[in-house]
Order: C-alpha cells, then structure tokens, then sequence
C-alpha cells in the first residue's frame, strides 16, 4: 500500500489525545458507613466492571475514528504491477558504402548477414533497423530474403538518431532493451560516442575489413576552358603505401573517348570538345572498393554571354571585333536610352567613356553588381568625377583623383591575376608595351591588374567590378592595337557568366536554377538511365529552383 498525501500520517499523533482523556475520567469510590451492607456489596462489584468494560470501548472506538480520518486524507492505494518483460533486442546494421570492403570471409555486409543467420534462432524475435528500412518485431526466416537483397547506400544514420529510434520502436516503455550495433565504424560527420543510458544496453560489434588497399576519385574540376575545348581534371586518391600507376577512363554514353594513367594524389586531365553537350563519366580500375571508382558529370552547350554597353560617343567598334555573335550577345545603348528591363537579363555591363553617370543607372549598377553581375567601366577623359566616384564608393573601387597629362608605358602586368593567369606561357619582359597619354590618379588601395610605368594603377579589379584608369580611345592610348586588349575583354565577359557545376553529390541538400519557363501545370521531371523522379521545385521569374536531398538514390547522368 502506498499514499498519496503520506505527510497526513503525522496526525497520528493525535491517537495520544483519546488516552489522556480516558486515564483522567479514572475514580476511586468513597467509603461510606452503613449499616447492614451485605446485600450492596454484590451490586457495588458488578456496577464497577460494567463501567470498566465501557470505558475502554469508548477508548478503542474514538482511537478509530481519528485513525479513519487520518487515513482518509492520506488517501492510500495499491500501485499496479508494473509486468515484467523479457529484454527486446533491436539490430543495427551498417549497409554504408563501406561496409563493401572485404573481410576474411568475403565483403563485411555479407559475412554480417550469414553471422545473423547462423547465430538467431529461427524463432527469436527482434527489431531490425540499417540506413534506408526499419522491420518491427520479426525473425531471421521472415525477413532473410531481404537481408539477401539489403543494397549499399551512400545515406548513415548519424549514433544519436540510431538511439532515438530504438527508444520509440517499442510500445512496451516498461521494456529493457538491448541494440547490437553491427558496424566498422568508419569516420562519420558526428563523432561516434554513446552516452551511459539506463533503457537500452549497446552492445558494438566491429566488423574489420583486411588491409584497405583502395583509390578513388576525390573531385573533378574544370581546369582551363578555350573557345572550342575544355580541359576536365579528375583528383585521384589512394591508399595505397605503394605508388602503383592507377588507369583512369573517361566514357561518353558507354563510350571511351580516352585513358590516362596516373598514380595516387595525382590528377588525370582529359580534353572535351566544348561545342556540344557532354555526358560522361570518368572511371578508374580499382577491385577493392566499387562505390568510389565512378564520378558522373555533365557540360552543357555553352550559353552566349550578354553583353550590354552604355556608350555615349566613343568609338564600340573594337568592342563589336572583341565580343562577336557566336559566342556573345552584345547590346549597346546610348546614355539616354537605357532599357532598364534589360539590365538583370545582363552578365556583363560596360560603361564606354561616359562624361556623367546618371544617379538612376549607378542605382541599377549597384543592384546589378549584388544579384552577381559584373561591371566594367572606362571613364572618360572629360568625366565629371563626382557621379563616377559614388557609383565607385558603392562598388567598393577607388575613387577618381586627379587627371594627369604625362605620358606614360604600360609596364607592369600581374601574371597571376585570374584576368592574366594561363594567358601567357611565361612571364613576358620584352613586351611591346602600349602608351597612354592621360590618365586618372585612383584614390584606394585594390588589387591592380594592370601598371604604368611609374606605378599608378591602369586597370584595377574588385570582385566583380573593373575599373580602367584612362579613356582607351586612338586620341589617348594605342591600347586597342595592343595583344593584350583581347585577353583582358574576352576574360572580364567569360568569367561573368557563372560556370555551371560539373556535379552534384547525392544525399545532399542542393539547388539548382534552370533557366525555362513552364506553364502552370507543367513540372521539371529528371530521368536518368534507371531511375526518373520529380524534384521540389519552386518557380521564379525566368527560372525554376530544383531542391534535391534524398533523390536521386543512385548515382548516375540525369537529363532535366
């Protein structure tokens, strides 16, 4: 029996009070003299146990009264019997990737599997939970076929989302439990730590592969892009503790379009036409572990890069011959002009030898520079200096100073700049420089791509912001008859446009913009080679944003 108000059972206590009372109602009976009293002393003896006796009951029935109400506040009950159950046994097993490598007796998995089989009786019950299915309640002959079928996935539970799915498997809270965790315990994104628990018991069973001699592909990149070809660089990685040479294929449809043999922490390069779409995948000859030895990716046809110039007077023609049709859409507008609408359809905007930056198109610029547009500008050498330096204050560029009028060579040029970088064989000293005869002092401190001789900054670069500290018209400067000038533009406009990925990793939370616009019941649908599904999708003005995490399962080229 227990109580709910225990406390109350102090009042016990007042069973003392009953027992003072009766002790102070004992008398003794005075003696009287009288004569003949033979007869009386036999009703006086019956009369003195008579009251005795009722004393005493009147006693014991107020001791029960104040013992009933006592108990009465106490409230006192019988607690249920919790039932005493047998310990459930709930089995994780690992079906990662990694649990493909080979053991003594063939690949982890597998061996884990066949140990189950052998070990389970055929009618003990357990729970059975791996990386991608749960099975409730079940025994080693219901659910073999499964375990016979249990794929490889790239998705691990992470230690504590295992515990709190084996807590809530049961209906039964009164159960113990014990989780087989069956694993090799490879290197998670969390660290893999249980903490002391009194409701379920981890039992860690390591599963150990023999000497891990495997390589993989770590990354692929695009390493240098030209007009008609790009160069596609695969990282390889090995851990091997011999330099043993690694094959690594590049296939196109199931086609080899080459080889390249490598050794491990190395790169395999591979040239691609870059006029059509590609779809490939680049393979390496590795028996050890399969899951790593095949990366899927995809180029698509080049999109024509818009180019929009807002000219005054100064001469485009130059601009027409450096940016032309196949490979670049160009837009020119007077200051006058200026579709607005147009400017966020814009990768690249280039200011041509202004004399005045109207405060609505710096606004338009500065939005547009934010929304990752890239901005060029050449003053000009009568350019009011005030409505330049504030649309320059905002792009973080320095400021106008003064207009000097020495003529001055182009003498320094950063090589390791993104503009230069791969442009050049070799640093170049006997260049034939160009002059220029007038030129702005710049006021900050930016990386300067381009030098005149005396150490003033020609051209300068901020993100995605260039600035030319000259005009570049014939009057000024020979700069447009220059070999450097084809460089310079063509790399300013090609890395305006955003470069699509190669790749996207799976079991990964990404977005993808896709330029379309669908009607109002149409939905983007990607299809691979086994597998099609519908991605979250979110419509935008001119685009689609895709969201992938949990699809697709398989790795694999997938057509929009």
């Amino acid at each position: 029996m227990e109580f709910k108000n225990p406390a109350v059972l102090w009042a016990l206590i007042a069973l003392v009070i009953p027992i003072i009372v009766h002790l102070f109602q004992l008398r003794r009976f005075q003696k009287i003299a009288f004569t003949n009293v033979a007869f009386l002393k036999k009703i006086q003896h019956q009369s003195r146990k008579s009251s005795a006796l009722k004393k005493w009951l009147t006693l014991l029935f107020r001791m029960l009264v104040i013992t009933g109400l006592v108990l009465a506040f106490a409230q006192p009950y019988f607690p249920k019997i919790k039932k005493k159950t047998a310990t459930e046994t709930i089995i994780y097993l690992d079906n990662s990737f990694s649990m493909a490598a080979s053991g003594e007796k063939g690949p982890l998995l597998k061996k884990a599997i066949k140990e189950l089989q052998e070990s389970l009786p055929k009618d003990f019950r357990f729970s059975l939970i791996t990386n991608n299915s749960t099975h409730t309640n079940t025994d080693i002959v219901s659910i073999w076929e499964k375990l016979q079928q249990l794929p490889y996935t790239a998705n691990q539970i992470d230690p504590q989302s295992l515990l709190l799915k084996a807590k809530s498997i049961s209906e039964n809270k009164y159960a113990k439990k014990q989780l087989i965790f069956i694993s090799d315990f490879q290197k998670q994104k969390t660290a893999l730590s249980f903490k002391t628990d009194s409701i379920i018991k981890i039992i860690p069973v390591k599963l150990q592969a023999i000497k891990l001699k495997n390589s993989s592909i770590d990354t692929a990149y695009l390493k240098e892009s030209a007009a008609e070809s790009i160069v596609i660089a695969a990282k390889i990685k090995s851990f091997e503790t011999e330099n043993i040479p690694i094959t690594v294929s590049l296939y196109q449809n199931e086609k080899l379009i080459g080889k390249s043999l490598t050794s491990r922490d190395f790169e395999a390069e591979f040239n691609i036409d870059n006029r059509l779409p590609f779809s490939g995948v680049i393979s390496l000859d590795d028996s050890a572990l399969s899951f790593d030895n095949k990366l899927f990716f995809s180029i698509n046809t080049p999109e024509k890069i818009n180019v929009l110039v807002v000219n005054e007077k100064a001469d485009t023609n130059f601009l027409k011959r450096l940016y032309p049709t196949t490979d670049f859409k160009l837009t020119i507008y007077p200051t006058n002009s200026i579709d607005y609408s147009q400017v966020n359809k814009q990768q690249l905007i280039l200011l041509n030898q202004l004399k005045n930056i109207p405060n609505t198109l710096a606004s338009a610029l500065f939005r547009f520079t934010k929304m990752g547009g890239t901005v060029c500008i050449i003053p000009d050498s009568e350019s009011d200096k005030h409505s330049y330096n504030l649309l320059l204050k905002k792009l973080g560029l320095p400021q106008l100073d003064s207009f000097q009028k020495q003529e001055k060579r182009l003498t320094t040029i950063n090589f390791d700049h993104p503009l230069i970088k791969n442009v050049f064989e070799r640093a170049v000293k006997n260049f034939n420089y160009p002059i220029f005869k007038r030129y702005y002092d710049l006021n900050g401190n930016v990386s300067a791509v381009l030098k005149l001789e005396n150490n003033a900054p020609l051209l300068v670069n901020k993100n995605k912001a260039y600035l030319f500290s000259s005009p570049l018209d014939f009057k000024n400067s020979n700069f447009k008859n220059s070999q450097l000038i084809v460089p310079i533009f063509y790399n300013i406009a090609s890395k305006a446009l955003q470069k699509p990925e190669l790749y996207f990793q799976t079991q990964k939370k990404q977005r993808i913009d896709i330029k379309t616009n669908l009607s109002k019941d149409e939905t983007i649908k990607f299809a691979g080679k086994n597998e099609v599904f519908i991605p979250l999708q979110q419509r935008l003005n001119n685009s689609v944003r895709v969201t992938t995490e949990y699809l697709p399962v398989n790795a694999g080229n997938f057509i929009a």
